[in-house]
């Protein structure tokens, strides 16, 4: 029997690569990883905030994003929304490269309350903190 190396957790390279999209540089690329189950379809705009099915409002994203997103418009957006302290709600994805696949989702809600927050994905993004 081998002995264990006791870990080292000072060392860097004991992190856990962070994940990298990069290659999904295309719309096709993007659909072909949605079909293999590697990415997952996510409104910007949820249906229950009037968003439609459409592709000017859909992006393909790593499944944990899908229960972040709703967490966030379930639980912070719709009770403001209710409570008629915003009107406005904003997704902007911030891309990485050439990928489609977005780096982070930027969520800003307002008028005339504000709320804002980020989803990072990977990328740079992660890197930032």
């Amino acid at each position: 029997m081998t002995p264990r190396r006791p870990w080292n957790l000072l060392r860097r390279d004991r992190r856990p690569a962070a994940p990298d999209w990069s290659h999904v540089d295309t719309p096709e690329k993007a659909l072909a990883a949605w079909q293999r189950g590697e990415l997952v379809k996510l409104l910007l705009m949820p249906q229950d905030f009037g968003g439609a099915d459409v592709p000017a409002n859909t992006v393909y994203v790593p499944d944990f994003v899908v229960d972040v997103k709703a967490g966030i418009d379930m639980n912070v957006i719709m009770p403001m929304i209710q409570r008629g302290e915003i009107h406005r709600y904003e997704v902007e994805p911030r891309y990485e490269g050439r990928s489609v696949v977005p780096g982070a989702l930027a969520i800003v809600a307002s008028e005339p309350g504000s709320f804002q927050t980020q989803i990072r994905i990977w990328g740079r993004s992660l890197a930032q903190g």
